[in-house]
């Protein structure tokens, strides 16, 4: 017990504070998370991975998440860089097997005050997923759209966990 009140004197000491399950900023108690910035073809990618961002937020603690009206103290930003996909090399000498695909997104994220000044820069991040190609070019697509899905979602939990550990 006397291990944890002093760390708690530690954080203090350093300007942070434990809030409701998680961790902000002195002063922040809510955050607005954006849609990211989508520099990719695929359009939607910036509001998948800033729902997941909100979605791993609210599982912390819903009062965290600032809603699109409300006014809060800070706001978390970000970009998706690139989304890459190519075939995953497997077996003995690393060839190639056809019919297996590895899409990762790569992003940046970003806290920053209501007035645009920077918070903490939480980094690049990187996830990718596994998928098949399946027969037809519809299913094949589908198959796509799924692990892309898969890894906005992943990508997502992530930030947010970077967010929420680094205060």
């Amino acid at each position: 017990m006397l291990v944890l009140a002093a760390v708690g004197v530690a954080i203090a000491a350093c300007g942070y504070q434990l809030t409701r399950g998680g961790a902000l900023p002195a002063g922040v108690d809510r955050v607005q998370i954006e849609p990211f910035l989508d520099r990719t073809a695929e359009g939607e990618l910036g509001v998948l991975v800033a729902t997941a961002v909100r979605d791993r937020f609210r599982a912390v603690d819903p009062a965290l998440v600032a809603g699109l009206g409300d006014r809060a103290a800070a706001r978390l930003q970000g970009i998706i860089e690139e989304v890459r996909v190519g075939a995953v090399p497997m077996g003995r000498g690393g060839g190639v097997v056809a019919g297996l695909y590895q899409l990762s997104i790569d992003a940046s994220a970003r806290i920053v005050t209501a007035g645009g000044a920077l918070v903490q820069d939480l980094g690049r991040f990187s996830e990718g997923v596994e998928y098949p190609v399946e027969s037809g070019v519809g299913a094949s697509e589908e198959s796509r759209r799924r692990a892309l899905l898969r890894a906005a979602r992943a990508l997502g939990a992530r930030i947010a966990d970077a967010a929420l550990t680094r205060f």
